[in-house]
């Protein structure tokens, strides 16, 4: 396995649903090691900045990429021992039944496993896949007493899924929205702390995207960006008899670079300037081709005078689910385009495109 894979299951595997990314936290802090400057804000975002060549001088970038994943929390324990719970962020109900979950306190002193479970098939009437106030979770209790020695009302939740490799170039696991990201950030730091940027760069490991953006929001008050990357883990969709028209990329074809999505209208010059980039230094990348989704850039963009934004982003199968699949030659073209984005941002700070510097 590759040190980019390892990384990456590392983190992927790591207990981190919105609200509580402290393992994950943990984990990114050990793996960077010696920064310039690492900030916890009161929040929870991990807040890492690379001295630039030229100190304190603007622009001011900043990378984001959160540490949070979809997952669940229990709401209470019955009188049988089966617990009810509620998700968090954005899960397809049609993904949970039969599945395998790790539960466990917010401080991490507890953990046991389950399963999710409802009426069997020949109890239910109707073809409609059950919400979740249908659905319990099975921790193999026999009574509500007996429940309570392992978990309480408010503990987390997430799937139980191995990091495996598929074929020559996927990875599946769960979390890879947005442990992608952080993972690529990581690398990025590694990269510019052996060969220094001109500017100061910030790396945002942001909490509670999937409820809601909240830590981003922080990290853009606190930092005050110029320009802000959203580091991403997307759907692509590029699957059996889905059209080319419905397709909002291709696996193995780099980066996804988003011109619109559902909650942000990204900087138009931007977004060429990453396009142009990447052709200039031979980088995979692709226009994101629906506009679909949402991601950390919009509380960028809103915040203070409005940081100019890009979302770069992994095309992602299966995303929000126990299985999501990611190719690792994206994982090496988004990590090349971060730190090419990174050490050139003075050019589009500047007014200059790549074609234009070349051409001087």
């Amino acid at each position: 396995m590759s040190r980019g894979a390892e990384l990456l299951a590392a983190l992927s595997l790591a207990f981190g649903p919105s609200g509580c990314e402290n393992e994950v936290r943990r984990l990114i802090a050990r793996e960077i090691g010696d920064a310039d400057s690492m900030t916890i804000l009161p929040i929870g975002n991990l807040i890492v900045r690379i001295n630039g060549k030229k100190r304190d001088t603007r622009p001011r970038l900043v990378f984001d990429a959160h540490m949070d994943e979809v997952g669940f929390m229990i709401r209470s324990i019955g009188d049988d021992g089966f617990l009810s719970f509620t998700t968090l962020g954005g899960i397809d109900t049609r993904v949970l039944s039969a599945r395998r979950v790790i539960l466990g306190s917010y401080d991490g002193s507890r953990r046991i496993s389950g399963y999710i479970t409802s009426k069997p098939i020949h109890l239910q009437g109707g073809s409609d896949a059950p919400g979740v106030d249908s659905l319990y979770i099975d921790i193999g209790a026999k009574n509500k007493a007996e429940a309570e020695k392992f978990v309480r009302p408010g503990d987390y939740g997430v799937f139980d899924s191995e990091f495996i490799r598929l074929g020559e170039h996927k990875v599946k696991c769960k979390a890879m929205d947005d442990r992608f990201g952080c993972a690529v950030m990581i690398e990025a730091i590694r990269a510019l702390k052996a060969e220094r940027p001109d500017f100061d760069t910030y790396f945002a490991f942001s909490v509670r995207e999937e409820l809601g953006m909240q830590g981003a929001a922080a990290a853009a008050w606190h930092i005050r960006p110029d320009f802000a990357v959203a580091l991403e883990a997307t759907a692509c969709a590029d699957l059996h008899d889905v059209p080319q028209g419905s397709r909002i990329g291709e696996q193995g074809e780099g980066g996804l670079v988003s011109p619109v999505d559902a909650a942000t209208v990204y900087d138009e010059r931007f977004v060429k300037f990453a396009l142009d980039l990447a052709a200039e230094r031979g980088i995979k990348a692709q226009p994101k081709r629906l506009a679909s989704g949402g991601n950390d850039a919009a509380a960028f963009q809103r915040s203070r005078d409005g940081a100019a934004v890009l979302a770069l982003s992994a095309p992602a199968r299966y995303i929000h689910s126990a299985n999501s699949v990611v190719d690792m030659r994206d994982y090496e073209s988004v990590v090349a385009l971060t730190v090419q984005i990174a050490r050139n941002i003075g050019r589009l700070a500047g007014g200059e495109t790549p074609a234009e510097t070349a051409m001087n």
